[in-house]
C-alpha cells in the first residue's frame, strides 16, 4: 500500500530529526527579534540591500523541502539511503549546525545592534575561523536534514543550497568588499568561505 498512515514511519531518529528541525526554525526567529528594529538595519542583517532575490530562492528551496517527508514517509526512491547509521550521523550533524549558527547569529544580533548604522568588519567569535559560518551551518543543516531522512530527494535539496549559498556568498562578498576594502581583502586571505584549509 503506498500511502499509509502519516505517523506509520515516525520513530526515533525521525522524530528527532523533526525536533531539530524545529529548533533550527527557532533559531531563525530568535534571530529576527534579537535584531534592532530599524527597516535599514534589518535589510542590511538578511543581505536585502544587496541580495533581494534570496528570499524567494529559499522559499522555492523550503517548500521542496516537503518533498522530502513524502519521500522519507510514502515513497523510498532511494530504500538503500536508510541506514541508522547514517541517519544518526545526520541527527549530530544536525547538532553541530544548530550550534554554530545559534553562535553566529549571537554575534551578528550583537553587531548589528551595537553597529546600528555605523559599519565595522566583525572578525570576533565564529567569523575568526570562517568568513560564512552561518551559510556553512545552513549546508551542514541541510546534509543532515538529507541523511537523517535517508532521501535521494534530501541530496538534492542539499545540492540546490549549495549553488543558492555560493549565489549568495559572491554577491555578499562583493558588498563586502565595497563597504570595507583593503581591510575585507586583507581578512579574506586569512579566513576561509565555510570549509577551512578547503573552501
Amino acid at each position: 500500500m503506498l500511502f499509509r498512515s502519516p505517523w506509520s514511519r515516525l520513530n526515533f531518529l525521525s522524530g528527532a530529526a523533526i525536533a531539530l528541525g524545529l529548533l533550527l526554525g527557532m533559531e531563525q526567529i530568535i534571530f529576527t527579534f534579537n535584531l534592532p528594529t530599524s527597516a535599514g538595519v534589518k535589510r542590511e542583517a538578511f543581505g536585502i540591500t544587496y541580495d533581494p532575490g534570496m528570499a524567494m530562492w529559499v522559499a522555492l528551496l523550503a517548500i521542496f523541502e516537503l518533498a522530502v517527508f513524502l519521500d522519507y514517509g510514502h515513497l523510498h526512491l532511494v530504500r538503500s539511503l536508510e541506514r541508522p547509521a547514517f541517519q544518526s550521523v545526520g541527527l549530530g550533524l544536525y547538532v553541530v549546525a544548530l550550534f554554530l549558527l545559534r553562535w553566529s547569529d549571537a554575534w551578528l544580533a550583537r553587531y548589528f545592534t551595537l553597529a546600528g548604522e555605523r559599519r565595522e568588519l566583525m572578525t570576533g567569535g565564529p567569523f575568526r575561523y570562517l568568513r560564512h559560518p552561518r551559510y556553512a551551518g545552513l549546508i551542514i543543516s541541510r546534509i543532515a536534514f538529507a541523511l537523517a531522512f535517508a532521501s535521494i530527494l534530501g541530496w538534492l535539496l542539499v545540492l540546490g543550497w549549495v549553488l543558492i549559498v555560493h549565489r549568495r556568498i559572491s554577491l555578499e562578498e562583493s558588498h563586502l568588499k565595497k563597504l570595507f576594502g583593503k581591510e575585507y581583502e586583507v581578512y579574506s586571505q586569512r579566513t576561509p568561505r565555510l570549509l577551512p584549509g578547503i573552501y
